[in-house]
């Protein structure tokens, strides 16, 4: 069984292409937190995580540095050439299912703790009178 689930922050904004058979992609790398050391500090992960499809599509429309998910999915590992004629194992994260949040609008209407106005006082300012 090949399974990952892992939470993390995105390290850097998300890349997205489509391939020439018109495949979306969105690529993007996640900072998941492992454990403090001894002088206290966080000490995390690096993860490559890939969606496709519409997927891809949403992770681009609001993933941005920062942002928090949650990835379900499967490990690919695949070969590449270093610099120095090595061979490279990269393992990477095939996404199946991301969870986000999406920011909400403001809500233009809404009242802070702050302001002693009723809501219709509030609204009575912003609907220009018909005189």
């Amino acid at each position: 069984m090949n399974k990952i689930f892992i939470s993390g922050n995105l390290t850097s904004d998300t890349e997205y292409a489509e391939t020439i058979s018109g495949t979306e992609v969105c690529k993007f790398r996640i900072a998941v937190p492992r454990y403090k050391n001894e002088k206290g500090a966080m000490i995390y992960d690096y993860f490559n995580v890939y969606s496709y499809h519409s997927t891809a599509i949403k992770c681009n429309k609001h993933l941005k540095k920062g942002s928090k998910v949650f990835v379900h999915g499967s490990i690919q590992n695949r070969t590449e050439e270093g610099k120095n004629g090595l061979k490279l194992i990269l393992s990477e994260v095939i996404a199946t299912t991301i969870e986000f949040d999406v920011p909400e609008q403001p809500d233009p209407y809404a009242i802070t703790t702050d302001d002693k106005r009723t809501p219709l006082e509030v609204l009575a300012e912003q609907k220009p009178n018909k005189e």
